[in-house]
């Protein structure tokens, strides 16, 4: 799985954002280019250090708070009060080399950001367990991107500068009922705030091209189940609901000619969308004597264009492809003694396309094409490799480390919207603690 987020040679693209106007296509870069290795790395590299050590999984795996982001039904695992923190330091690198390759070179875009995820849960008695956790996505301060070659309008690419704060969480509250020691079930929502700022400047010029500040939020549910049974085997199963977030704010538009020495700033209001797909997530996992495995698997799917329609940003909603991905992980572990374990996870992740475009579906020579925007890191298919250390310090209370390698590539044809080629390198070392009171 990875993520909560389909093979890893899938073509991701479009042929173009819809011609609404050039107003409307310098909104959608605006908002895509906010999307950036800092402003998604928390989200992009999973909440709690459970996920992290098992490549993401966490249909079973992930215990106290943080397992509301993937199936609350594991609050279940709760011992009395339970808080819970997680810190991390990721060394992200996304580069994109446009097709175009005489006249472009790679738009590297790098990012070292500490990360971290908190929780708390706590169980009143025996049959209920509640909680709250936070994942910050974005801290405010600026980060600076240059020579970006972005496509400003369609069929218009243009090397740029780029500047970009945000200041976004997601949270999570929710509770899980268990019903006798086999079998619970859980209920998270999971709340998304994101308030930003970009600004283009030409490359190479002082020119600007556009400054943008916009806000978005939305609301998500996860409901889920967890299933114990004999001989240590526990199966997980979970629903997330599909979600689209509007954006609103303004957009000042540089519409003076190319050789003009001062700007002519054209204020217009800003409208733009943001998705979670909707998400079955099955898992299992098992132990026999010192060794253990755990399996995932999370189908996503949704239709980007018909909610792009439904906020009235596209003219058709029918015309789009309904895009689907699929994120497998698998792990094992080894007690060394009752306190110590280590383990070791493989994941493929499709895709995701969290901030998706509207697909032209009478395409004939790419019929199941997709959208992708520079900075989309998790449209980026992707492997994940990692490896965690649990040392135990008694029922529900630990101390983890995790180390994670996450590589892809996404290759764009020629004549399709941002074409080129995309990769993703990700070294990530984590650690986080958990007691239970």
């Amino acid at each position: 799985m990875i993520n909560q987020r389909s093979t890893c040679d899938k073509i991701l693209t479009m042929k173009h954002v819809p011609p609404i106007s050039t107003i409307a296509g310098l909104a959608w870069l605006s908002f895509a280019l906010t999307l950036a290795p800092r402003a998604l790395a928390a989200d992009f590299l999973m909440p709690g250090i459970q996920a992290k050590a098992a490549a993401g999984a966490g249909q079973t795996v992930s215990r106290g708070a943080t397992s509301m982001y993937f199936n609350p039904a594991n609050l279940s695992t709760t011992r009395g009060v339970q808080p819970e923190i997680d810190l991390s330091m990721a060394q992200i690198t996304y580069t994109y080399q446009n097709a175009d390759t005489g006249s472009y070179v790679p738009a590297v875009l790098t990012a070292t950001t500490p990360l971290a995820s908190f929780g708390l849960a706590w169980k009143p008695i025996p049959q209920l367990a509640l909680g709250v956790a936070m994942l910050p996505l974005g801290n405010g301060t600026a980060q600076v991107d240059n020579g970006v070659p972005a496509q400003i309008t369609p069929g218009t690419i243009e090397a740029s500068n780029v500047t970009r704060n945000q200041t976004a969480f997601r949270a999570a509250v929710g509770s899980s009922v268990q019903f006798n020691k086999m079998f619970a079930i859980g209920v998270s929502l999971l709340y998304y705030s994101d308030q930003s700022k970009v600004s283009l400047v030409k490359s190479g010029t002082d020119r600007v091209t556009l400054n943008a500040d916009y806000k978005g939020t939305s609301k998500q549910y996860v409901v889920g189940t967890r299933l114990n049974l004999p001989h240590s085997v526990t199966i997980g199963l979970s629903y997330k609901t599909a979600v689209t977030r509007t954006y609103t704010g303004s957009l000042d538009v540089n519409t003076a000619s190319s050789n003009a020495t001062e700007p002519v700033f054209q204020n217009q209001d800003f409208k733009g969308v943001g998705f979670d797909p909707a998400q079955i997530g099955f898992g299992i996992e098992g132990r026999i004597g010192y060794f253990g495995a755990f399996f995932d698997f999370v189908r996503e799917n949704w239709s980007a264009g018909r909610s792009i329609y439904k906020q009235g940003l596209g003219t058709d909603g029918d015309a789009t492809d309904f895009i689907d991905t699929n994120d497998i992980t698998v792990g094992a572990r080894v007690w060394l003694t009752p306190k110590h374990r280590l383990e070791a996870a493989f994941g493929m992740d499709g895709g995701n396309m969290r901030a998706g475009d509207p697909v032209d579906s009478t395409s004939t020579q790419f019929p199941s094409v997709r959208g992708v925007r520079i900075g989309q890191l998790e449209a980026v298919p992707r492997n994940i490799y990692s490896g965690g250390y649990r040392y135990s310090m008694g029922r529900s209370s630990y101390i983890e480390m995790a180390a994670v390698y996450m590589y892809g590539a996404l290759l764009v044809p020629d004549g399709f919207y941002q074409p080129g080629t995309f990769s993703l390198k990700v070294i990530m070392g984590s650690a986080g603690i958990s007691y239970s009171f």
